[in-house]
C-alpha cells in the first residue's frame, strides 16, 4: 500500500514538473512575443520621428504648445501677432 502511494506521489509529481516546465516554456515565448511588438512599436515611432513628416509634427507640435502656455499664461495670443 505505501509502495502505491509513494508511486502515486511520484507520478504526481512528474505531472505538476511536467505541466510547469509546459508553462514556463508559454511564459516565455509570450515574453518574446511582446518584446518584438514592442521593438516593432518603438522602431516605428523612431523612424516616422526621423523623417520629414515627423520633424514637421514635432515642430507643430511645439507650436500648438507653446501657443497653449501662453493662452494659459494669460498673454494676448492675436497682440504677439500684431493684430
Amino acid at each position: 500500500m505505501l509502495e502505491n502511494q509513494a508511486t502515486n506521489i511520484n507520478e504526481q509529481n512528474r505531472k505538476i514538473d511536467t505541466n510547469q516546465q509546459h508553462l514556463n516554456n508559454e511564459i516565455a515565448g509570450l515574453r518574446n512575443e511582446l518584446q518584438r511588438s514592442a521593438d516593432l512599436q518603438t522602431k516605428w515611432y523612431q523612424d516616422f520621428l526621423s523623417s520629414a513628416s515627423g520633424q514637421v509634427f514635432k515642430i507643430l507640435l511645439i507650436v500648438v504648445l507653446g501657443l497653449l502656455g501662453a493662452n494659459l499664461a494669460g498673454v494676448d495670443i492675436m497682440k504677439l501677432f500684431g493684430k
